[in-house]
């Protein structure tokens, strides 16, 4: 990777549309920045911008295409990618930058404050990001990145973020191994390398649910766990979440089921969580054929 600080992108246009202000993050894939989309030089408003470095085996224009086919799939509460391209010259040359939706801050920032949000609002937030996973699940696509660092709040409610990371972007983040915010929200299948699934979207989401109500985890963990421990625990044992009341008690049961086929659908979580009854199968009665 390209020898970059901080200081030598803060304040540049890697784009016409784009300018980078203040950096907000760094991560295994590269930075997180505060930035403007500009229109004709002009800032015409805010937002968020990634800046990955791309690889040999998982060039740019492999993560452009997974960002532009990712992008078709809009929603109210998935975060909006606006533009994305490579940093053409200067000294992020080579980079891939995703100028996207600004957030106002994510579910991770709250859990890492030691603050929890009143069940109202964590109710509030799982309808919105429960809506996000209907909408993604009935088109047939798997998220594969529930965890807290992609719950954003936004000036219009909570957001889904992280579909980007479908495709090559996220093949290179498993390559650089397990981190805490990569594999605890991982379902057992996922962590014993089978196939990302619609089911393990829905544990993921019932780790989140456990995490926002009690800022823990739903599998007896402790500071002293190595991530080892913890990753066997959760590939080996039965989930210990602990009792919330309604009705998160039921969805945290339906959706942390060992079997994947066991566990809910995202949108009888969605109707659990709107106190909507689960719709009855309407019966179907043959008629008698003579012979």
């Amino acid at each position: 990777m390209p020898s970059l600080t901080v200081r030598d992108l803060e304040g540049r246009d890697i784009s016409d549309r784009v300018r980078l202000h203040r950096v907000h993050a760094m991560g295994v894939y590269g930075f997180l920045f505060d930035g403007e989309l500009l229109s004709l030089g002009r800032p015409i408003g805010k937002c968020a911008v990634k800046l990955v470095h791309p690889r040999d085996r998982y060039p740019a224009d492999g993560f452009l295409q997974d960002v532009r086919d990712q992008a078709k799939w809009a929603h109210p509460r998935l975060l909006n990618v606006h533009t994305s391209g490579v940093i053409k010259n200067g000294p992020g040359a080579g980079w891939i930058y995703m100028a996207m939706e600004l957030g106002e801050f994510s579910l991770q920032e709250v859990l890492d404050r030691g603050d929890r949000l009143p069940q109202r609002d964590v109710q509030e937030m799982l309808l919105h990001i429960s809506e996000a996973l209907v909408y993604l699940h009935e088109n047939g696509i798997c998220h594969g990145e529930i965890r807290a660092t992609n719950i954003i709040y936004t000036m219009q409610g909570w957001k889904l973020s992280g579909l980007e990371y479908r495709g090559a972007l996220g093949r290179r983040l498993e390559e650089l191994g397990p981190s805490d915010n990569l594999f605890v929200f991982r379902s057992p299948e996922t962590l014993e390398q089978l196939p990302e699934s619609l089911p393990s979207d829905i544990w993921s989401f019932g780790v989140l649910t456990h995490a926002a109500l009690t800022s823990r985890l739903p599998f007896q963990e402790n500071n002293e766990l190595t991530k080892g421990d913890l990753m066997w625990r959760i590939t080996h044992r039965e989930p210990e979440p602990e009792a919330v009341g309604d009705p998160f008690d039921e969805i945290l049961a339906g959706c942390l089921k060992r079997a994947p086929l066991d566990r809910w659908s995202a949108r009888k979580v969605h109707q659990a969580l709107k106190g909507e009854p689960e719709a009855a199968a309407i019966p179907v009665q043959a008629e008698k054929v003579d012979d």
